[in-house]
């Protein structure tokens, strides 16, 4: 249940984000959750939303 609120809010800040720039970078360490929130920002009804994945090979 924790998890769900801290992505809610998380969400959120991100809409705003998005509504005042057109590119916003998710940031972070291995499995905290950057995958997750990308898909649910992609389903919403919002302008054209690309997302673009980069990692590092090594």
């Amino acid at each position: 249940m924790q998890q769900s609120i801290q992505r809610d809010a998380l969400l959120s800040a991100i809409r705003v984000r998005l509504a005042e720039s057109p590119v916003v970078a998710l940031l972070g360490a291995r499995q905290v959750g950057k995958t997750t929130l990308t898909e649910r920002i992609t389903a919403l009804p919002l302008r054209e939303i690309q997302a673009i994945e980069l990692k590092q090979t090594t």
